[in-house]
């Protein structure tokens, strides 16, 4: 009994555990380096995880050179197991490439010697946050994994989440313009609201049949809302850069015989 309460109080399995950085997907040599420390049951669960973005970006040798930076300090340890650890290790950005450094703290569980790490709480966050599909809730959900798990991996992930919200952002900001029409040539311009120069933007020109019966939204009681035609064919015209706050004209040609049109911005990329 006095050797297994020993086992139980000792903080070198999750000292260890930290330095090699258990995340949410594991190759063989994670699980050689995992195995002597984590709960087996959690190892499983990270085993038949799919990789990070993070992982894939680095790849093994960028892993192994991630971690040799990583240090690990036990702010504190409770006869019930709980253990608190403070890690400083190498910032990623969304390339991978190392950006400086980050001091995350650790909430894990000892049991008999083998560490709690939350990974059931941690994938199934991940597994939220890649279905999420507004960007904005989905960053929220990478920093709910990040906060669960600090994978050093993630930081790939989570700056890549963060990027499509931001981008989102600015395509919202952004509007277009009609000016003319001439024959099939039609006149228009990108006006960029945002505070972010764009390296491209997607237009979507939707066509309108005029045989096609419109669709009319409910409305509260006094209110009228005018039918809105059905669109029949879209049309997407790429453009790009345009900086925060200007405007950039463009052109484009239409299908013979077609009639109205409703323009929209469906996606930009930040420079």
């Amino acid at each position: 009994m006095l050797l297994l309460l020993l086992a139980c109080l000792d903080p070198m399995p999750a000292v260890e555990l930290c330095l090699e950085a258990p995340g949410l997907h594991s190759d063989p040599s994670s699980v050689d380096a995992w195995t002597p420390f984590l709960d087996p049951a959690e190892l499983a669960l990270l085993t038949a995880t799919e990789p990070t973005q993070g992982s894939l970006v680095l790849g093994p040798e960028g892993i192994d050179q991630l971690f040799l930076s990583s240090q690990c300090t036990v702010l504190s340890h409770q006869r019930s197991g709980e253990i608190i650890l403070e890690r400083e290790r190498t910032r990623l950005n969304a390339q991978g490439k190392q950006v400086g450094r980050v001091t995350e703290t650790l909430n894990w569980t000892l049991v008999d010697g083998r560490v709690h790490i939350q990974a059931a709480q941690a994938i199934a966050k991940r597994e939220q946050a890649m279905k999420e599909e507004d960007p904005e809730l989905a960053a929220e959900s990478w920093v709910a994994v990040t906060r669960i798990l600090p994978d050093p991996t993630l930081d790939v992930d989570l700056a890549l989440a963060e990027a499509r919200a931001l981008a989102n952002t600015a395509r919202l900001q952004t509007t277009n313009t009609f000016h003319n029409r001439q024959g099939e040539v039609v006149h228009a311009e990108l006006v960029n609201g945002s505070a972010h120069n764009l390296e491209s933007a997607v237009i979507l020109v939707r066509l309108v049949d005029p045989g096609a019966k419109p669709t009319t939204r409910m409305a509260p009681p006094g209110v009228r809302i005018l039918p809105t035609p059905a669109p029949t064919e879209t049309l997407r015209v790429e453009l790009g850069p345009v900086d925060a706050g200007a405007r950039l004209p463009y052109t484009f040609t239409l299908p013979p015989n077609s009639g109205s049109f409703r323009l929209s911005t469906d996606q930009v990329t930040l420079r």
